[in-house]
Formats: C-alpha cells, structure tokens, sequence
C-alpha cells in the first residue's frame, strides 16, 4: 500500500484527483491533504505518507519552495500543474514525475507506476540540485574573440550559419558561435529546447504562438517567425503536449 498525501490549493482539484486515485488505484491510499506549503508541512511530518501530490502553483508558497524550504524530510513527489513549464520538464527528464491538471487516467497509472518500482526515482537532494541548476546554471557559448556565460532562458532560438551558429537573444542581441548547431542541440539537451528545422533549434519557453501548415511557424516573444520542417512537426507538436 502506498500512502499519498494530496497538497493542492483548490478544493475541486483535491476532490477529482482523490476521486481518481479511488477508482484506478487500489493500491494508493489518499491519508490527508493541504492547501498549502505550511499546511502540507504539519500533514506530513504528522502522517509520514510515502507520496506526496504537490501541487506548482500556491499562493504564498509555491510546490517548488516545499522542497527548498528544507523544513522537513519530504517523501517521493508527483507535481501536479495547469501549465507545462522549464523547470516541469527537466524534473520529467529525471524521472520525478508530473502530471498536467486536468489529469488524465493513464498519466497518473504511469506516474503511480514510476513510485511503486521506485527505480526511477531521484532523491530529495538530486531534486534540490536539479531546481538550482535549472535556475541558475549558464552555459559557454565562444565567438571568435570572446566566450560568452549564457542562461539558457535568454535565449530565444539558435540558427544554423554552415559550420557556425546565431545565437538570437533577449532584447534582440545576436552572438556568432564558432560551432556548428548540432553540437548546440547536444549543449541544450535537456533544456526546453527543440529542434524545428535543420537550420532552428528554440527554445520552447520563448513560444508564443503556433501558426499550424504542412510545417507551420512559431512566432516567438520577441515577435520573430521561425519556420518549421514538416518532417519535424509532430516531434514538436508532442512537446507542446498536443500529441
């Protein structure tokens, strides 16, 4: 039996995943719930449940500050989120899984799946160490004169120049890469990035809107178009979570 504790600040979003759990799971036993981060605290240090369903988005406090807080040992997590974020896919990279309100029964049979072989499973501090570098870690980038520390987030999508690569950055700064992109498309594994075409590699994050054809276009934050490869459509589509 696995005993999950539920911290969600919405009544209704406790009530449908509780429901959920009931009648897919026989073995997943919902033993408390929270509203929030300093209630979910006294839940499971009181309950010591072995799961824990963590809601992202909370006021106050968000899933993300239960485990920096550090105020307690936490137990395996699933988030729970209405938004597919950064910091949301490279935690599904490592294989703490999440799952996409309203959730879907197959999603959360795989997740609940994930915590009963435990094999996948990273521990609290890996996860702690993953946020930090998600949120800080830059990346080198050499031109021809300088090498420059990016963030990843800044960048809103890379360009293939022949054997060389355009960087096009926040604020419409441009730096000139002594790479090819295959090997930027490497560096940026496990980033929010895909690769649309043979000359665009973008940053996920940086879309704004999907104009659909036989390939399609992204217009981007910035306002720039990038056009996409109809061989690369549905790669890009199912990370956008419409496949």
């Amino acid at each position: 039996m696995i005993n999950a504790v539920i911290i969600d600040d919405e009544l209704s979003a406790r009530e449908n995943l509780r429901l959920l759990i009931a009648q897919n799971s026989t073995d997943v036993h919902v033993i408390g719930e929270a509203r929030n981060v300093p209630e979910a605290e006294e839940v499971i240090l009181k309950l010591r449940p072995d799961l824990v369903f963590l809601d992202v988005d909370m006021p106050q406090y968000s899933g993300f500050d239960l485990i920096q807080r550090n105020q307690i040992p936490l137990p395996k997590i699933i988030f729970t989120t209405g938004h597919e974020k950064y910091a949301l896919q490279a935690l599904k990279a490592s294989a703490i899984d999440y799952l996409v309100k309203p959730v879907d029964k197959l999603d959360l049979l795989n997740a609940i799946r994930k915590v009963r072989d435990s094999q996948n499973m990273v521990s609290v501090a890996s996860l702690k160490d993953l946020l930090n570098k998600n949120q800080s870690e830059r990346i080198p980038i050499s031109s021809a004169e300088e090498i420059h520390m990016i963030e990843p987030s800044t960048i809103g999508f890379v360009e293939a120049d022949r054997n060389y690569s355009i960087f096009h950055l926040d604020e419409g700064r441009k730096i000139i890469a002594t790479k090819p992109l295959a090997d930027f498309e490497r560096t940026l594994d496990g980033y929010r990035f895909c690769r649309v075409h043979k000359s665009f590699l973008v940053n996920l994050d940086q879309v704004e809107v999907y104009k659909k054809g036989r390939g399609g276009q992204l217009i981007l934050k910035s306002g720039q178009i990038v056009d996409v490869a109809r061989n690369k459509k549905d790669q890009l589509l199912k990370e956008l979570g419409q496949l």
